[in-house]
C-alpha cells in the first residue's frame, strides 16, 4: 500500500519529469523496494518471485531468489547516510492526509476523479504553507486540481465544503463546479433513506422480545448496522450544511 499507493504514484511526475538525475535516484529506490518484497514473499509466492528475480535482473541465470540475503530494516544510521530526513518522511506522511481528504471532497460531491477543480488549503502552520508550495506540482497532480490557494488566513466567504487532515484544512469551491440546490436535495433524499434506516433498526432493537430470544450474533450484527446508518446520517447531515447558508 505505502509504495504502490504512495510512492509508486507520487513518482509519476518524477518520472515524467525532465530531471534525469531525480529520475535515475527515484528509479533506484523503486528497485530496491522491489527486490526487498519478492524476497519477503517468495517463501509463500515462490514461482511467482522466482520469475519476476530474474524478469527484472536482480539474479543471474544460475541464482536463484531462495539463495538472495534476507532483507533486514536499516539502521538510523544508514537511513541518514542514504540521505533520508525523518521531517521529510513526516511531511510525506500528512501530505497524504491532505490528498486523502482533498479526494473524499470530490467522492462526497459526487465529482468525477479525473475532473481537474480549484482547492483552497489553510496549513496549520506558515512552514506547512512553504512546504506546500515549493510541493505544489505534485500536489495539483494528486488533487487533479487546477488551482490550489495555500494561505494560513484563508477564511471562505461562505459555507463550502472542507475537511482537516494533517497539515491543516482543505476547502473545495463548488461555485461553478456543481448545481447547489440539486446537490442538497440529493443528499437530503440520502438523509432521509439513512434516517429510515436507523429508525427501522432503533425499532428492532427497542424490541426486548426480539433482543432476548434473538441469537447474540443477530443482535450484534444489527447493532453494527445502527452505528454505521448513523455515520452515514452524520456524514449527509454535514454535507447538507456545508453547502447551506
Amino acid at each position: 500500500h505505502r509504495c504502490c499507493d504512495r510512492y509508486v504514484e507520487y513518482s509519476k511526475v518524477v518520472l515524467y519529469g525532465e530531471d534525469r538525475r531525480q529520475r535515475e535516484r527515484t528509479l533506484r529506490i523503486m528497485h530496491y523496494v522491489l527486490s526487498c518484497a519478492i524476497r519477503l514473499l517468495h517463501p509463500v509466492m515462490p514461482y511467482l518471485t522466482e520469475e519476476l528475480w530474474h524478469a527484472m535482473g536482480y539474479g543471474g541465470d544460475d541464482e536463484s531468489v531462495s539463495r538472495a540475503a534476507w532483507p533486514v530494516a536499516e539502521t538510523a544510521e544508514t537511513l541518514a547516510g542514504w540521505g533520508v530526513n525523518p521531517e521529510a518522511v513526516a511531511y510525506v506522511d500528512d501530505k497524504h492526509d491532505l490528498i486523502r481528504v482533498g479526494r473524499m471532497l470530490r467522492s462526497d460531491y459526487t465529482i468525477p476523479p479525473s475532473k481537474k477543480i480549484n482547492y483552497a488549503v489553510k496549513p496549520v502552520s506558515e512552514a506547512l504553507a512553504n512546504l506546500l508550495r515549493a510541493d505544489m506540482e505534485s500536489v495539483a497532480a494528486l488533487l487533479r486540481a487546477e488551482k490550489i490557494e495555500v494561505s494560513t488566513s484563508f477564511a471562505p466567504g461562505k459555507a463550502m465544503p472542507s475537511g482537516v487532515s494533517r497539515l491543516g484544512t482543505i476547502y473545495m469551491p463548488v461555485d461553478g463546479l456543481i448545481d447547489v440546490a440539486s446537490e442538497i436535495e440529493r443528499l437530503k433524499k440520502q438523509l432521509a433513506k439513512v434516517q429510515e434506516e436507523v429508525s427501522r433498526v432503533d425499532a428492532k432493537l427497542g424490541n426486548r422480545n426480539f433482543v432476548d430470544k434473538a441469537p447474540p450474533e443477530v443482535v450484534e450484527q444489527f447493532r453494527r448496522s445502527r452505528n454505521e446508518s448513523v455515520e452515514q446520517r452524520d456524514k449527509y447531515a454535514r454535507l447538507v450544511e456545508a453547502l447551506s447558508g
